[in-house]
């Protein structure tokens, strides 16, 4: 579209500086070109071929701010695109990293699982150590007490 436009300009200005007629120097196609006559400056200045070159270098002006600013836009898009590109790949080692660590993680528990477990184990049969100890300790208590016991003393001397 651009390329047709300034085909369109320049093909203007060669007729309008070669001496065409207002009706060619619309290039042919009356629909999307105005004829340099009827051009803003035209009629303000007595020139009308200075007009048609100062209308033209405008358009042709504004055209090239127009893709100077659309290549600017382009040129933002693509450093955009970079950076999230560049943060996407950041994310993805983090990602990567936190389920190593993870598993890391998975494995430690799972250890600690099993020793937690052994421990339960070796707890409960201390306990019931612990509790056939107690069991004895109170009959040799009871025994000892009967032995020592006043009604006792007498029949048994063990002292």
């Amino acid at each position: 579209m651009e390329r047709n436009t300034w085909d369109r300009l320049k093909s203007q200005l060669e007729n309008q500086m070669s001496g065409g007629d207002d009706k060619s120097s619309s290039g042919g196609d009356s629909s999307s070109a105005t004829p340099l006559s009827e051009s803003p400056g035209s009629k303000e200045h007595g020139d009308p071929e200075k007009s048609a070159e100062r209308s033209l270098a405008a358009q042709l002006e504004e055209e090239r701010k127009m893709r100077l600013h659309a290549e600017k836009k382009v040129a933002k898009l693509r450093i955009q695109r970079h950076m999230d590109a560049n943060r996407l790949l950041e994310l993805g080692q983090r990602n990567a990293e936190l389920e190593r660590q993870g598993r890391v993680d998975a494995g430690r528990l799972l250890g600690l699982e099993e020793m937690n477990a052994g421990r339960v184990q070796i707890n409960a049969e201390l306990t019931d150590k612990l509790r056939a100890l107690e069991d004895e300790k109170k009959t040799v208590e009871q025994q000892l007490e009967q032995a020592t016991s006043p009604k006792r003393r007498g029949k048994f001397s063990f002292f």
